[in-house]
């Protein structure tokens, strides 16, 4: 689903990559927005996506912008 590499799967790599990636699914699955209806944030806000990244596209990232009043940038 997430276009993770096999390689991080094997038993090598696994005891490496298993705490980071337990820890991120976690958070993705029981974050809850809480700022719905509240003005934006007032401090920059830099964003980074992948030209080869098969989920996140730039259009995803550029809605970051509707959260700061600050600058906001992106880079690929």
């Amino acid at each position: 689903m997430w276009d993770v590499n096999e390689v991080v799967f094997s038993n090598d790599m696994w005891s490496v990559y298993e705490g980071l990636m337990r820890s991120d699914f976690t958070w993705f699955d029981e974050y809850e927005y809480t700022r719905a209806g509240e003005d934006p944030f007032d401090f920059p806000i830099t964003c980074f996506w992948g030209t080869e990244d098969k989920k996140v596209k730039e259009y995803f990232v550029k809605g970051w912008e509707k959260f700061t009043t600050g600058a906001f940038t992106q880079h690929r």
